[in-house]
Order: structure tokens, then sequence, then C-alpha cells
């Protein structure tokens, strides 16, 4: 894992990292490395960050079955919530 986060930095934009990090950590979790998935995630999360709001969910989309893995979708569920919270802020 780290090996993975030591190779993209500098190396891609931030929309690149983001977009590799959470297919490895979508990988990860099919292997059954929940855990280690859900580390990539966090740091694909952050590349997102500083990428902006379609990399924000670009790599939510691209996560979401290790984020279902994590608590049985809990998670997953609260963060659509607020997504759908936040959206409706324009909407009106």
């Amino acid at each position: 894992v780290k090996w993975v986060l030591s190779k993209t930095d500098g190396m891609l934009d931030m929309n690149q990292k983001a977009a590799l990090l959470s297919i490895v950590a979508k990988a990860l979790t099919k292997a059954g490395q929940s855990e280690k998935g859900l580390y990539l995630f966090r740091a694909a999360l952050n590349s997102a960050k500083s990428a902006g709001r379609e990399a924000v969910l670009e790599t939510l989309a691209t996560a979401a079955s290790t984020l279902a893995a994590f608590d049985q979708g809990e998670t997953l569920w609260r963060i659509y919530e607020s997504i759908v919270e936040i959206e409706d802020w324009w909407s009106t």
C-alpha cells in the first residue's frame, strides 16, 4: 500500500492520482483486503478533494464497494444522504 502511494507522488496530477488509488482500493477490497482498500480510499479522497467536486464524486463511485464492505454500507448510505442534501442547496 505504501509503495503505491510513494509511486504516485509527483508523477500524476491529483485527479489521476485519485482515480488510480480508488481503482487499487476497489481491487484490494475484492481481494478480501478491505482494511488496505479503505486506507487507499482515504488517500484517493484526499487527492480528489484537491482536484475538485467531479473528482470527489468519481472517487466515491469507483470506491463504493470499498465503503460498502467497511460497515455493511452504513457509511456509504450516510455519504449518499449528504450528497443529496448538498445538491439540494443549489437546486432550490
